[in-house]
């Protein structure tokens, strides 16, 4: 570090000499500042060798139990006057079919409203397209729906929420024909034949119906519970809605039709989840909402709602920690579903 003159100054002043008499003088300022360099303060540092890791692949050994929540799909037809429209989407059905496979699934859970039933509801209608010949073709194309999974994936378990749309049937045949509610078939104990899961055929596919919406829920775990669910909230905070309606546990729910997911640690230091994994429906207008409308032709008005298509991936490890995962279908691909 060395030096070096900042600022020379050179003026006059004033002594008293010998004899007591005032002189003038020359005088000169001089200012002197240490000459820093950056170096001296601080440098680059040291140089690094990078040795690429060898990143340790998580062995599905280490997983405990897969399930994979299937949202709403919503499966239901419009009979318009240009021809049948789907409520749900087949496309992204058969999307998350092979992506499902490829994840090889321990639990299947759907999550509530795999049926839309319009015919049956107790809002007004939005037209005519709803018809006892659209009722049979959508419970028909639901009970296939159900077998495909269990053909997809012979060893899984499946179960399948009630949701407020399967609700429906129920609460249709009680308010206009109760006579008929829970009616059998002659001499036997079997399901009753105006019910959900006899339509369906849930016993032919192996699916474990589970009824009592919106009581309802799957619970294979202290810590882990499946309800469709009834809440919704705005600005992506129905997940946090039921982190606080469930503080010890994690849920996966349905029912808004979005993608959420929420996170917390509770009192007792364990980290929780809620989540919901959007819909399998159609997102561009055809399922009847808010939003939906038909033109004077009698065509279903394209209207992208504020929905996401996809399923979710909750992984259970040994030591009992979870994962959840997204598996979002955008533009008929479904990503992140790789291992």
């Amino acid at each position: 570090m060395g030096e070096r003159v900042t600022q020379r100054k050179e003026y006059q002043g004033y002594i008293k000499n010998a004899n007591n008499e005032i002189e003038t003088v020359d005088l000169t300022s001089t200012t002197y500042r240490p000459e820093i360099q950056l170096d001296d303060f601080i440098t680059q540092a040291p140089p690094v060798r990078i040795t690429p890791s060898r990143a340790k692949k998580l062995p599905r050994a280490d997983i405990e139990t897969r399930f994979i929540s299937i949202p709403d799909a919503q499966i239901g037809y419009r009979d318009t006057p240009n021809g049948l429209v789907t409520l749900h989407d087949e496309r992204a059905i058969a999307i998350a079919r092979q992506a499902i496979m490829t994840l090889q699934p321990d639990v299947l859970v759907m999550a509530g409203d795999t049926i839309d039933l319009p015919e049956l509801t107790r809002f007004d209608p939005d037209s005519t397209d709803f018809t006892p010949r659209t009722l049979q073709m959508g419970i028909d194309r639901a009970t296939r729906y159900k077998a495909e999974l269990r053909a997809d994936n012979p060893n899984a378990d499946q179960y399948e929420l009630e949701g407020n749309h399967e609700y429906r049937l129920g609460r249709f045949v009680l308010k206009h024909a109760m006579a008929l509610y829970g009616i059998r078939r002659g001499d036997t104990t079997e399901l009753p034949v105006l019910t959900y899961d006899y339509l369906t055929r849930c016993n032919d596919t192996n699916t474990n119906f589970i009824s009592g919406y919106p009581a309802n829920g799957y619970q294979p775990y202290d810590d882990l519970l499946f309800v469709h669910g009834k809440d919704i909230a705005s600005n992506g905070s129905t997940a946090d809605k039921y982190s606080k309606k469930y503080p010890d546990t994690n849920v996966v729910f349905g029912h808004i039709h979005r993608h959420e997911l929420h996170t917390r640690t509770n009192r007792h230091g364990k980290y929780l989840t809620s989540a919901t994994f959007g819909t399998l429906a159609s997102i561009e207008g055809s399922v009847p909402s808010y939003n939906s409308a038909k033109d004077s032709m009698g065509n279903v008005v394209k209207y992208n709602e504020n929905w996401q298509q996809g399923f979710g991936v909750i992984d259970r490890y040994k030591n009992g920690n979870y994962s959840f995962r997204f598996i979002p279908i955008i533009g008929g691909v479904a990503l992140n579903a790789n291992e």
